[in-house]
């Protein structure tokens, strides 16, 4: 891609410099790229990023931290759509496995990039304000101490993970499952623990994966 991007051209060069690395992660996965690579499709100096950011990792803060607002409004946007808690639930983690499938790159930025988010404080509350309404629906259906709420969302996040890194890697390819097939999945295996966590395991055997 040769010149100067429209973004930059009016004057907004992290904005360009930020769809360089969704475009270069997107090619080449998440530590495929340098700073003077996103600068170069930029289409400015290799000098030019440094007015905005330290270095390679600050840039991929400020696309995480923007990343993880989209995804916590997708998140989001998934649960007003139904009102009981169950299906809340299963919407979500729809969403969350839709999501790694639909923008990978994005999705690899904020999950396989390997930031210390304790070293970033506007990413870290980017990325518990994204997922926060996930642990407020799990509060509504393991309604016990603080500490089941949070071993819980803990659960099942690591599932909605689970399914979702198993999209992009394709781990399941092999297996002939369509994405629709693995987001079913994903969301009957979620329920299937939200049964088990609210001490139904009755209603947790009633259908198989």
């Amino acid at each position: 891609m040769n010149g100067k991007r429209t973004t930059y051209q009016h004057g907004n060069l992290p904005a360009a410099l930020a769809e360089a690395v969704i475009e270069l992660v997107g090619e080449r996965g998440v530590r495929g790229f340098s700073l003077a690579e996103a600068a170069r499709r930029s289409g400015v100096s290799n000098s030019a990023p440094y007015r905005h950011f330290a270095d390679k990792d600050a840039l991929l803060v400020a696309v995480a931290t923007q990343a993880y607002a989209e995804f916590g409004a997708l998140i989001a946007a998934a649960k007003r759509k139904q009102r009981d808690p169950r299906a809340q639930l299963r919407a979500m983690v729809r969403a969350y496995v839709n999501y790694a499938s639909s923008d990978r790159a994005r999705f690899e930025i904020l999950f396989n990039s390997g930031l210390d988010k304790s070293r970033y404080p506007a990413l870290e509350r980017a990325g518990d304000e994204a997922l926060g309404t996930l642990v407020d629906t799990v509060a509504e259906l393991v309604p016990e101490s603080p500490e089941r709420i949070a071993e819980a969302a803990l659960a099942f996040r690591a599932c909605a993970h689970g399914f979702a890194m198993l999209t992009i890697d394709g781990s399941l390819s092999h297996r002939g499952l369509a994405p629709r097939a693995i987001v079913d999945a994903a969301a009957r295996a979620v329920l299937r623990l939200a049964d088990s966590f609210a001490g139904n395991p009755a209603r947790a055997r009633t259908r198989p994966l």
